[in-house]
């Protein structure tokens, strides 16, 4: 597995859960998950990926509000 793929499940993880949240009209835990996501895909290590990885949370119900 590389380096890249262990790198971006943190974000992956945490914006699958800020959409799930903001979709159950959770807003504060989707801003919290989104924070965090936002916070893991900056350690992402490959720089398409991060770009790509951003390009889908900006996506995220509240993102904006950041």
């Amino acid at each position: 597995m590389t380096r890249s793929v262990i790198s971006i499940w943190p974000s992956r993880m945490n914006e699958a859960l800020a959409r799930a949240h903001a979709a159950a009209g959770d807003h504060d835990q989707a801003k919290r998950y989104l924070e965090m996501a936002r916070e893991a895909g900056k350690r992402i290590a490959d720089a398409h990926e991060r770009e790509h990885f951003f390009d889908d949370l900006r996506t995220v119900p509240g993102y904006e509000e950041l």
